[in-house]
């Protein structure tokens, strides 16, 4: 099979959503890309099909189109072999080496015209699929999926020299490599329905050996799922014995978040004998679109705070709770070491078992017995939610050395200068603190003063830098030098 070219704003996919912000003809050339590569190893895939890998996978950024991490791991998950990053820095030489032996690309291009050639305004992904040298010169051949159509051959040195701050590299084999299997033969399969899977003959997928599935019960403000009383009902009676709920989210308050909590458990209350995994808070690229059209401004703080509102809800109410994210959302929107709860984490590279995670989805697109339409898959580990180690217990009457400037440190320090020992840092206090510092005694803490301290510290031995930041490690080292000489 060969290359094809695609047209990122192809009537078929062109005005589908793609990253929360833009649609695939606006930001979709990255998946287009890989599309153009992967036909040749199966003659089906479309821009559509990588681009629906990429929402999953958290690849498909809001507001910036591919993140240059999804271009590899698409090209391996679309059957594209010894898929390579090349650091091109200020040679070519490696991707040359390549291009000889066969390997097709993808090229990112930033803003920049040569030889009259203007590739991007921002940053485009282009598939490089043939490579010759004429005349001392380096030509490739581009697909472009822009609407620029710079498609055809087209000499490095006169046209792109400097534009190419990175190239992934793959090769097209003659058979498309089968997915990885499972990490064991025994780790449990798990579906998770919607409505959108129509009518599911539970029977039929309890006998093709699925024995967990998480339903979704609603979405937003009350919405319940069309098919949700038939689903939870159906795994019921056919014999699922591990059972869990997810509610899709619209939330952008506190208020909402508890609200849809509330939804969620009302609806699952005649069947709570029988829901033995979590309820899910399922919060995703949709949602943070409808905050914003709202007017919300959808920050880590904001997103992490929805989730403890949810989930803590839901806790109240007697459920296992948990929370569903992509990488993405794990590294951008989500503190996921303040959320003590079940996590399901989608991670579509079959080749990375999350063990550490309750469930892991690794597809969207299976095919299950007794569902018509495909179906998202999920490996059931079962981990337990992560809690945060508590604070190094100390001997009666010291301080736990946490870092954090508290009302007992402050009562240490009061202490130490000999005033009023009320745990309120006030101007006396300060102002006795500098006089035993020996800088100007002004009763305000600032920058000098918290110099002075480290200083202090730093000739009674503590390494801590002197850098007027009064951070964890000057007050870790204030507390343990009060628990020493103070508090002893």
């Amino acid at each position: 099979m060969g290359y094809i070219t695609y047209k990122q704003y192809d009537s078929r996919w062109g005005s589908k959503n793609y990253n929360g912000s833009s649609s695939m003809a606006t930001a979709g050339c990255g998946p287009t890309s890989v599309a153009m590569l992967a036909y040749a190893v199966d003659g089906k895939t479309t821009p559509w099909d990588v681009a629906k890998y990429m929402k999953k996978h958290g690849y498909a950024v809001y507001g910036n189109g591919t993140a240059w991490s999804g271009i590899p791991a698409a090209m391996k998950a679309f059957g594209l072999q010894d898929v390579k990053k090349v650091d091109v820095g200020s040679s070519m030489n490696t991707v040359w080496e390549y291009m000889a032996k066969g390997y097709c690309a993808v090229f990112l291009f930033r803003a920049g015209s040569r030889g009259g050639v203007c590739w991007t305004t921002g940053g485009h992904y282009v598939a490089v699929t043939d490579y010759k040298v004429q005349n001392g010169k380096h030509y490739l051949y581009t697909r472009d999926s822009g609407g620029r159509n710079h498609t055809g051959w087209y000499a490095y040195e006169t046209t792109m020299r400097g534009l190419i701050p990175q190239v992934w590299v793959g090769k097209v084999g003659n058979v498309k490599p089968s997915p990885a299997p499972a990490p064991k033969k025994s780790t449990p399969k798990c579906v998770d329905v919607s409505e959108h899977q129509d009518k599911i003959n539970w029977k039929k997928v309890k006998a093709a050996g699925i024995n967990y599935a998480v339903i979704r019960a609603g979405y937003g403000r009350g919405n319940i799922d069309k098919r949700w009383k038939e689903n939870i009902e159906g795994a019921i009676k056919a014999g699922i014995k591990n059972i869990g709920v997810y509610w899709f989210s619209y939330a952008y308050t506190n208020t909402m978040a508890i609200d849809e909590a509330k939804y969620v458990c009302n609806a699952c209350a005649p069947y709570k004998s029988k829901i033995n995994m979590p309820i899910f808070f399922d919060y995703e690229y949709d949602s943070a679109r409808y905050a914003r059209e709202h007017n919300v401004r959808v920050t880590k703080s904001h997103v992490t705070s929805l989730h403890k509102m949810f989930c803590e809800e839901v806790k109240k109410r007697g459920y296992k709770v948990g929370y569903y994210y992509n990488y993405d959302y794990k590294k951008n929107y989500i503190d996921i070491p303040s959320l003590p709860y079940y996590e399901w984490y989608a991670l579509y590279d079959t080749s990375d078992p999350q063990k550490n995670t309750y469930l892991q989805q690794y597809s969207s697109d299976d095919k299950i017995s007794g569902i018509s339409d495909k179906v998202d898959m999920n490996w059931f580990f079962g981990a337990a939610p992560k809690t945060k180690p508590s604070p190094t217990p100390t001997p009666s009457g010291k301080l736990v050395v946490d870092g954090k400037m508290g009302t007992q440190t402050h009562k240490a320090i009061q202490k130490w200068v000999g005033t009023s020992q009320d745990g309120k840092l006030g101007p006396k206090t300060i102002m006795a603190l500098q006089k035993k510092l020996g800088v100007a005694q002004d009763g305000k803490w600032g920058t000098q003063t918290t110099k002075a301290l480290q200083k202090f510290l730093m000739k009674n031995g503590y390494k801590i830098v002197n850098d007027g930041v009064l951070g964890s490690a000057t007050i870790k080292a204030l507390q343990t030098y009060l628990n020493k000489v103070v508090l002893k």
